[in-house]
């Protein structure tokens, strides 16, 4: 709303007002452009007054007579009275245009990463605005009262675990190997699913020595593009991160990209999605920021930008009396790529060990190297108590769950055994992390087009 000469953008309450799980948000007027009290009471709970843009008190301008928390002002210049200890006072709540997010009519969505994100409290209200259910509770953030969104918009799911089944900005192959004495090879492929022509810049990671080298291809919408390991790093091996760009090289957001790994060197035969870090941001919008000025850039996996990278995982493994050469695939996503000081994947604290009957054993950390790891499973490793021999016996299967560094990653099984194949891990938890990365401006004179 606008107020042109008077007061009160959103609302000039000249009789009592309550506010109870509202959100009000790009209003202007010269005073107040959220609310003006005009001396009356005014009493407030789990609401949003942000994004409003008077130059004096912009968001609240006056008194609050009751505030009975759990609300979130982003500028409390010019109010007084929002003290309540669980009240959030000039934070961004990082709030979506207003737009049709289903319902009846158009509301603010409260964006991944919102300060706002099950910090409120229900009110007795069994719906948001919209009328989808309220209270729906994210598991990953710690609640302030009810786990219930600030604001008019509840948060159904965040936007935060990457996946191997949905198109991204960002993808990870976290497997190739090309040996030709041994007949191996992986072709990957990639498709734009966008409709947008899009730049798409490639980093191959060496896996021996973290080091990059990277080439450019551009797409038009629904173009695919399939390279084998044989023709782009021959007798090698690694992973492979790909990402859109706009035409300075700099990652933006286009959830348009899938892609697929397929291996074939003899010993391990299967294929995987790559997993896609998808953005909520707008067509176009940087991911990031300068690192070094004319040189690399910064992508964060802030569930803001992009989604969170994974540092939990919980995989389904054989018995190892049964299945020989079981091996979890590693590739980081943390460190400095321009540079070649990508970090190197650490198991974090003590991982979980379960049998099908449920028992349990813990057992220390097996997993470390450098951003590219290969670690292999059998009757003794990881080391439990006992053996994992005797934990998950013949013709049994059991989990096994740890923590890393960021990354992602398979679960291979050799095709000596009766079951085989491979597949991503499951991913429990997710945290912060970034990655350093050249910032080279496209070159396309090679566009692929669809056939």
């Amino acid at each position: 709303n606008k107020a042109l000469g008077v007061r009160g953008g959103g609302s000039r309450n000249q009789s009592p007002l309550t506010l109870i799980n509202s959100t009000i948000s790009n209003n202007t007027a010269p005073l107040g452009d959220g609310i003006y009290n005009d001396g009356n009471s005014v009493t407030s709970s789990s609401t949003i007054i942000a994004g409003n843009t008077a130059s004096t008190g912009p968001d609240y301008s006056g008194p609050v007579t009751t505030s009975l928390g759990y609300n979130l002002v982003g500028n409390t210049t010019g109010s007084t009275g929002f003290t309540a200890p669980t009240d959030i006072l000039n934070q961004n709540p990082l709030l979506g245009p207003l737009q049709n997010n289903g319902g009846p009519t158009e509301t603010h969505a409260l964006l991944a990463g919102s300060p706002a994100i099950d910090k409120g409290i229900s009110n007795g209200l069994a719906t948001d605005q919209r009328g989808f259910d309220r209270t729906t509770d994210q598991p990953l953030i710690a609640n302030a009262s009810d786990g219930t969104d600030i604001g008019a918009f509840e948060v159904v799911t965040l936007f935060m675990p990457p996946s191997d089944q949905k198109p991204g900005s960002l993808l990870v192959f976290p497997f190739y190997k090309h040996d030709a004495q041994n007949k191996a090879d992986t072709r990957l492929t990639i498709t734009n699913l966008g409709k947008l022509p899009i730049n798409v810049h490639f980093l191959f990671l060496d896996g021996a020595t973290c080091s990059e080298f990277d080439q450019f291809v551009c797409f038009t919408p629904n173009a695919s593009i399939e390279w084998k390991a044989s023709e782009f790093d021959p007798q090698n091996k690694g992973y492979v991160i790909a990402y859109t760009t706009d035409n300075m090289g700099r990652p933006i957001a286009y959830n348009g990209l899938i892609g697929n790994g397929f291996v074939n060197d003899g010993e391990y035969v299967g294929n995987y999605g790559a997993e896609s870090f998808s953005s909520p941001l707008p067509v176009g919008t940087p991911l990031g920021a300068v690192a070094t000025p004319g040189l690399s850039w910064t992508i964060p996996f802030d569930g803001i930008a992009l989604d969170m990278t994974p540092m939990t995982f919980a995989v389904d493994i054989q018995s190892p009396v049964d299945t020989v050469n079981q091996k979890i695939v590693l590739a980081g996503l943390t460190g400095d790529a321009y540079a070649g000081a990508l970090s190197g994947v650490t198991q974090i604290g003590t991982g979980l060990a379960y049998n099908g009957h449920e028992a349990l054993r813990s057992f220390s950390p097996f997993i470390s190297g450098r951003c590219f790891v290969e670690k292999g499973i059998d009757g003794t490793t990881p080391k439990v108590t006992g053996t994992l021999a005797s934990l998950i016996p013949k013709g049994e299967v059991g989990t096994l769950r740890f923590s890393v560094t960021a990354a992602v990653g398979l679960l291979m099984t050799s095709n000596r055994n009766t079951f085989n194949g491979i597949r991503t891990l499951h991913k429990v938890q997710v945290a912060k992390s970034s990655i350093i990365i050249p910032l080279v401006m496209p070159d396309c004179q090679y566009w692929v087009t669809p056939s």
